[in-house]
């Protein structure tokens, strides 16, 4: 009772069985209903005419239907495992299973020797060859395979090559502090827009996280690791080093001028995890400002254009644009009313109508 019971629960899953006894009981009742118009004509050694119990069925093994009905791939193993487990006889689990017994006891002829032999030797030869590369070669030595059947017996050779996994630094993520005064933290994150000949430029935005400051608004097609660091060490002769730098894990933040930078200057620099944007939140909040209200309103005409507009922008949020963070007030009070006043030469450094492409240091 207990085998019935699984194997009932055991072949809900497969659909094809329950197409087969839909079909086998509408084939029988069919044969019911001939049954009571020619039951005196059958004979009784016919097992296939009229009246029979058989004869529903072995009108639908007739039909051929049975055959086009796909063998679940693992039912073998299934039958297997079944007949050691509840130690029953082969028949009565694969009529139980519906799979025939001279299915189950079907063993393959054919041999993969001479191909895996083949493939082995081609192996040997190109060591760094995927199974594509060795289907080619076998072509164009005239053996036609199969990619299916080549593919399988590559796997089973053990010849499959070893991908190379690129390693990734774990980052642990940081949340956002509270910072008390400027130079505590700068966050950094770049923006992507385009000018009027579709070329794509980049923005390098530096804000500090307690003024919430706009420091830089750098320009460009492009920005390698020195570039950025010819950008922060121009803020720092202005305003001094800061004591952390906040930053996503691009090329540009992670390569090893940069980090050698941040150490020779011990500053911290805090990386925040991949795909967690909001670990940066400062600047996100800041670049969501910069793209509302200056990059979907602005036409770029070229990358000077794009510098020059961009450049006005950043004066009007460092000195006329009020912020709701902190106070209600623009960032040059916050500067003021903290000590940390700010020279306003140099913050408008570099909107004399020179590009910084020109300038003398980059």
């Amino acid at each position: 009772m207990g085998l019935y019971l699984f194997l009932v629960t055991f072949r809900r899953g497969h659909l094809f069985r329950a197409g087969l006894q839909r079909g086998k009981k509408h084939l029988e009742d069919d044969s019911r209903s001939q049954n009571a118009t020619s039951h005196g004509d059958r004979s009784p050694n016919d097992r296939t005419g009229p009246g029979c119990r058989t004869r529903g069925f072995n009108q639908w093994q007739a039909t051929g239907l049975h055959s086009k009905i796909p063998a679940h791939p693992n039912l073998a193993l299934s039958v297997r495992w079944l007949r050691v487990e509840y130690a029953a006889s082969e028949r009565r689990v694969c009529g139980l299973m519906g799979m025939a017994v001279t299915t189950y006891r079907y063993r393959t002829q054919r041999t993969d020797e001479p191909l895996r032999t083949r493939l082995v030797e081609l192996a040997r030869e190109k060591p760094r060859f995927g199974y594509r590369r060795l289907h080619v070669l076998l072509r164009r030595s005239g053996e036609q395979v199969n990619h299916k059947r080549l593919h399988r017996v590559y796997r089973e050779a053990g010849l499959s090559i070893r991908r190379k996994k690129r390693k990734h630094c774990v980052r642990e993520g940081k949340p956002l502090v509270m910072r008390t005064s400027a130079n505590q933290e700068w966050a950094l994150d770049f923006v992507h827009d385009a000018v009027e000949c579709g070329r794509t430029i980049r923005v390098l935005s530096v804000v500090d996280a307690y003024t919430r400051e706009c420091l830089a608004l750098e320009v460009d097609t492009s920005f390698a690791s020195r570039r950025v660091t010819r950008v922060l060490d121009q803020i720092i002769t202005e305003r001094g080093r800061p004591e952390a730098i906040r930053c996503d894990n691009g090329p540009e933040l992670t390569s090893r001028h940069f980090l050698a930078w941040c150490v020779e200057r011990q500053i911290e620099l805090v990386h925040i995890q991949p795909g967690k944007p909001t670990q940066n939140g400062r600047v996100e909040s800041f670049n969501g400002r910069l793209r509302e209200e200056c990059l979907n309103l602005s036409w770029f005409q070229n990358l000077f254009d794009a510098w020059r507009k961009i450049a006005a922008w950043r004066i009007e949020y460092n000195e006329e644009r009020p912020h709701r963070s902190p106070g209600v007030q623009n960032p040059e009070r916050v500067c003021d009313a903290g000590g940390d006043l700010l020279h306003r030469g140099a913050r408008s450094k570099g909107l004399n109508g020179v590009h910084p492409k020109t300038d003398t240091g980059n």
